[in-house]
């Protein structure tokens, strides 16, 4: 028992000493005691040797694979939020947004396979599809005192993560040690393209009050930062993003569509971003320590992100040009006419909020041999739009040359016309803004809330069976969670003289004319060589002239067909037993048992229509749709399952230098909200026998609906009937693993690990689009169709359709060079590679084919050169990764995206002038690089723009006083 205690405090100490953001395991945290912290000196030391040094020693004396960034002094490296400062460990990548990254992926799994808690409870996600993806960037990263990412999990450890679970813990006093501190960071932010310098505060203090053997202590921190964000982006993203082509010239000359066709995108989305981001974040933790036996925790945490999105946007609308429309089609380039190009202004208003309130406490009894330990947790995620607007004004039937790549796209204008109305064409036409007429008013709200609320107890006792300490811990959990999505939406079109006079009558045209506008300063060509024709509403007047538009025509945005509820209730036990076999050789064995009873609301909606021939017709040939049904309603759908998760871990201290450890587990993660929300879409269309009037019906069925009988053709190719929507019957998806881990320490300032792990995966979850009956029943679906009897034709559900392997390694070193000459042996490198395979299939998707699993990069490197004396430090950072799977078209695979390589280069340099006072400054993404991904296309078309974005670089400098 002295034993382990003596390595947790030489632990503690060590992160104290440094006066860091010390990263723990979880297991750790549990294990502190006031007579620890009590033992320790207290000692400033600011070098980020010692940071790196205390960090691998963390990682050292972990029981579990644990990755550890300190979360060290502002200004070390350039990075703008918590998921960037992540990507930085070895096997993790970051996926961004607005130039800015947001969520992490480790070890090629996707961030739904990703948990993140705070002390140890689980944060809520507000993902617009439903997963269970956690945003790292609406609480300031520079809050939080620990983080530590778990690659294994404890059976203490809830179980919803196979990539990794991220702890973050916010400042404490107890952990900072001293008897009271204060600081203060003042830094600006500049954005290269938004060409504006923004504010950027940081602000923490502890005190801790000794009174005879009780001692209380505070903590508190407060971030606020406001900056712009601009930035250009281009997709082909619309509909299907890209479809076959033939030229009118082929079509005429019969070409079959496998002989010369060619994939051509279906639009040129040229977005430039404009807007600002205001990110205000704090935290409270008072440590409470009666006497001996208890220690009690109450800590709270607030971080919101208001987003002021606006939109300035072109679509040249390809997609409305049929295959007699085109002049030209090959590789990379087209000839297009009946194109539509579009102007739109889109002001979408976004705020986020996560908080939450932590409390736990401990109790030693029975000589201190016992712990008695509880929390209790309540966490909150809401996201809403307000207000977001979007008007679009269009210069319809117009002719354009387009051409495209893997990464950019453009186009030039011709005239206007159509190839299918030569006598409509016109070269020499040159439009002005008198030609974009307004001719859509959209208004969006959307709301997700997600709610967790915990508690759980657990017993530990310390004991000794024969010569070998033992420790023995046991507990329980429930947990109950709620996630709510509503989303109204309603696009109305401004067609008619009514509409179009109601906002004329306000004194507004309905055309770009009169209107006051502007040129935006774009990387894109958005005029395509018209003459002064890239012309937008200004973008306050577009603001004010939208919403004063949309309350003229009437404009609410009331649809509910995509609101849904779900509900998960979760209990769990555990029990661990861990055994000091040997000095040097330690055992954890244990299981974890996991009920869920889950519930999912959603609409369930049902039409049937009937293509019939209309009676009132003279010719008796004019074919009328009749909608025999129309109806939704909420329905309630009930799930539970439950499983065990044994797991093994082994620690073996080979030598003072080197530590192994093999584990052995069973983990899960659930399915996604979205994935298994109770939203069924039944969609019905038939060709009714009386309309057969061209005789391809080869045979007829009847049915009975609302005591009507109808007869209708039963050739599959003349009626519909598909099933679309949630499941909430899905499964979670289990893996069992093998995490191997072998640690080389030879001195306090090199390091070097190597991690080598396996994943198998099944009921790994996929969506599943597909017009084959026969596999219907293998989806759970019905082959036949009750209502009709009928072979259903299409069936799109996210199903459990496939298992996964996952393989992977990774190395984490450090060196510095000290046997080099002075200056030189102040150099040191830090570096970390990881090298991953996945691999799944299914009959479902691309006729089995092997593929990579989504969100899965085949390498991710790291790598910072860092030259440091006493005052003076200054680093270069690299991150790197390999292209990734982002998108699986089950039907056509030629439409499957993925991500383009990412590259990132960073630079940092501070400089203390005092104990008290620090300078530093960083910039990030030095050589300007661009997020890309691409359509795979085929052999004869090559790979297809999918997405486009350049936000270029962003530079801080700042000062950091201390008190």
């Amino acid at each position: 028992m002295n034993k382990t205690r003596n390595k947790l405090s030489w632990c503690i100490s060590t992160i104290l000493c440094a006066n860091f953001a010390g990263l723990s395991t979880a297991a750790m945290a549990q294990d502190e005691t006031k007579a620890e912290e009590q033992s320790i000196e207290t000692i400033e030391v600011t070098g980020l040797r010692r940071q790196l040094h205390a960090a691998a020693q963390i990682e050292r004396t972990a029981k579990n694979v644990v990755t550890v960034m300190t979360a060290d002094d502002v200004g070390s490296f350039p990075d703008q939020t918590l998921a960037e400062s992540l990507s930085r460990l070895a096997g993790v990548a970051v996926e961004g947004e607005e130039g800015e990254g947001r969520f992490i992926s480790v070890r090629g799994l996707q961030p739904a396979f990703v948990q993140v808690t705070i002390n140890n409870a689980q944060l809520g996600a507000s993902d617009p599809n439903g997963k269970r993806s956690v945003a790292l960037d609406v609480v300031p990263g520079d809050l939080f005192q620990e983080v530590s990412v778990g690659k294994t999990l404890l059976p203490d450890t809830d179980h919803d993560s196979l990539g990794a679970k991220v702890d973050l813990r916010p400042l404490s006093a107890f952990r900072r040690g001293k008897g009271s501190s204060a600081n203060i960071s003042l830094r600006t932010q500049y954005k290269e393209l938004a060409e504006q310098f923004d504010p950027d505060i940081r602000a923490d203090f502890t005190k801790i009050f000794n009174s005879g053997d009780s001692r209380f202590g505070i903590a508190a921190a407060v971030s606020y930062s406001d900056f712009a964000v601009q930035g250009d982006q281009l997709r082909s993203t619309s509909g299907n993003g890209i479809e076959k082509t033939l030229s009118a010239e082929q079509k005429q000359d019969n070409i079959a569509d496998d002989e010369q066709v060619i994939w051509a995108i279906q639009e040129l989305d040229q977005r430039m971003e404009r807007g600002s981001r205001e990110r205000v974040g704090g935290t409270l933790v008072l440590d409470f320590e009666p006497n001996d036996a208890w220690r009690l925790q109450l800590s709270g945490i607030y971080g919101t992100l208001d987003d002021d999105d606006i939109r300035v946007q072109q679509e040249v609308a390809l997609r409305g040009a049929s295959d007699s429309e085109t002049i030209e089609s090959e590789k990379g380039h087209g000839i297009f006419s009946d194109v539509n190009i579009e102007r739109q202004m889109f002001f979408v208003p976004t705020k986020e909020t996560t908080q939450a309130i932590h409390f736990e406490g401990d109790y030693l009894f029975g000589n201190d041999d016992w712990k008695l330990s509880f929390a209790v947790d309540h966490s909150t995620n809401d996201f809403e739009f307000g207000q977001a607007r979007r008007g679009t004004w269009i210069l319809r039937d117009t002719i354009v040359d387009a051409t495209w790549s893997a990464t950019d796209a453009e186009y030039t204008f011709l005239g206007t016309g159509d190839f299918d109305k030569p006598d409509k064409i016109d070269y020499t036409f040159v439009p002005t803004p008198a030609d974009f007429e307004l001719v859509q008013i959209g208004a969006v709200r959307e709301t997700r809330h997600d709610e967790i609320n915990s508690f759980n107890i657990d017993l530990q006792h310390d004991f000794y069976i024969g010569d070998s300490f033992a420790t023995f811990k046991a507990g329980i959990k429930s947990r109950e969670r709620e996630r709510g999505y509503s989303r109204g939406a309603r696009f109305e079109s401004i067609n008619t003289n009514e509409e179009k006079e109601a906002i004329e009558s306000l004194g507004i045209p309905t055309t770009l004319d009169g209107l006051p506008t502007f040129v935006p300063e774009t990387g894109f060509d958005i005029n395509g060589g018209i003459p002064g024709g890239a012309v937008f509403p200004t973008i306050e007047f577009a603001r004010e002239y939208l919403e004063t538009a949309r309350a003229a025509v009437g404009i609410e945005p009331d649809a509910t067909t995509e609101d849904y509820q779900a509900g998960e209730d979760t209990d769990a036990a555990y029990a661990m037993l861990s055994v000091e076999l040997l000095p040097e050789l330690e055992v954890i064995a244990g299981v974890r048992y996991e009920k869920t009873q889950y519930s999912a609301t959603g609409l369930t909606d049902r039409s049937i229509r009937l293509d019939r021939l209309n009676p009132e017709s003279d010719q008796n040939d004019e074919i009328i749709t009749e909608d025999l049904a129309d109806t939704s309603a909420f329905e309630t759908y009930r799930h539970s399952y439950d499983n065990y998760f044994p797991a093994v871990h082994i620690r073996y201290d080979y030598s003072d230098e080197v530590v192994a450890r093999l584990s052995l587990s069973k983990g899960q993660v659930r399915p996604g909200f979205g994935e298994a929300n109770g939203i069924i879409e039944e969609t019905y269309e038939f060709l009714e026998q009386s309309a057969d009037v061209s005789n391809e019906c080869s045979g007829y069925t009847s049915f009975t609906f609302e005591d009507n009988t109808y007869s209708v053709c039963s050739n599959r190719e003349n009626y519909t009937i598909k099933t679309e929507g949630g499941n909430p019957f899905l499964k979670p998806q289990i893996a069992n693993q093998i995490d191997f881990n072998l640690g080389w320490y030879p001195s306090a300032e090199s390091s070097l690990t190597a991690s080598f792990y396996y994943k198998d995966i099944k009921d790994y979850i996929i969506r599943v689009s597909t017009s084959n009956s026969e596999l219907f029943p293998l989806l759970g679906g019905s082959e036949v169709d009750p209502l009709t009897g009928l072979a259903a034709t299409e069936f799109i559900k996210p199903v459990n359709a496939t298992s996964a392997k996952l393989f992977g390694a990774e190395l984490n070193g450090r060196y510095q060079f000290k046997s080099l000459p002075a200056p030189f042996d102040n150099f040191l490198v830090t570096a970390n590679l990881a090298f991953i395979d996945g691999e799944t299939s299914s009959p479902f998707i691309a006729n089995g084919a092997k593929m990579s699993l989504l969100g899965q990069a085949d390498f991710i490197g790291n790598m910072a050169l860092i030259y440091e004396v006493d005052k003076f430090n200054v680093q270069l950072s690299a991150k790197y990764r390999t292209e990734r799977l982002v998108e699986i078209n089950a039907d056509v695979p030629e439409r499957t995206v993925y991500d383009e390589p990412a590259f990132n280069l960073g630079i940092s340099a501070r400089y203390d002038i005092s104990k008290k006072l620090r300078v530093f400054g960083n910039i990030q993404n030095i050589t300007n690089e661009t997020a890309q991904r691409y359509f795979t296309g085929d052999e004869r078309s090559g790979r297809l723009v999918n997405r486009r974005g350049e936000f270029g670089r962003t530079m801080r400098v700042g000062v950091d006083i201390r008190f």
